[in-house]
């Protein structure tokens, strides 16, 4: 299959062809049909390090890029979900045991994965496929692949702040969004 890699810190990545991944326990082979190009990405090939960010010391190079993805489920275990099953990847992989992660935070669990997850130290969704744990997955219902991908990081991040602000937004009240570009058009609407 074919895959964007990146093989060196502060140097873009790579096509190439590699092996169709094989899920392991508690995972799912996802086929690839939106991934997102995100900003971070760019950090990650042209200005991060682990001399400069230590934590990505723990990433294991080479890997593929893409963190916002959605597809649908090919393979695997799938916790009952049904194989064509189409599905958004969280980009965070939490450890799915600590309090935060079972209350729904895996941004913020107490035990992150230092190898990162998908696109972010382990191989990502700028591939034809994927492998996912089971955890990390969450059914699209009517949304296309393609367009819900960049939901996965700029949509949830721009969610995250509106839904911080709902109990101030009365009907009587006004919100003004500053810089309505990547994120902030998320937040608008």
């Amino acid at each position: 299959m074919k895959a964007y890699r990146l093989h060196q810190w502060k140097q873009a990545g790579r096509l190439e062809d590699i092996p169709i991944p094989d899920p392991g326990p508690g995972e799912a082979l996802v086929r690839i049909g939106g991934a997102g190009a995100c900003h971070s990405d760019l950090h990650v090939m042209h200005e991060w390090s682990p001399a400069v960010v230590p934590q990505l010391a723990g990433w294991n190079l080479p890997f593929t890029m893409g963190h916002e993805n959605a597809g649908w489920i090919e393979g695997g275990e799938t916790a009952g979900t049904a194989i064509g099953t189409p599905v958004v990847i969280s980009p965070v992989w939490g450890c799915g045991k600590c309090r935060s992660c079972r209350s729904g935070a895996d941004n913020y669990c107490d035990h992150p994965n230092p190898a990162g997850s998908g696109g972010l130290g382990r191989n990502g969704g700028l591939a034809e496929y994927m492998v996912v744990p089971v955890s990390a997955m969450v059914p699209l219902n009517s949304l296309e692949a393609a367009g819900a991908a960049p939901l996965t990081d700029a949509g949830l991040t721009s969610y995250h702040a509106v839904k911080r602000c709902l109990p101030l937004l009365t009907p009587d009240t006004a919100a003004v969004v500053i810089g309505v570009g990547g994120l902030g058009h998320l937040a608008v609407r």
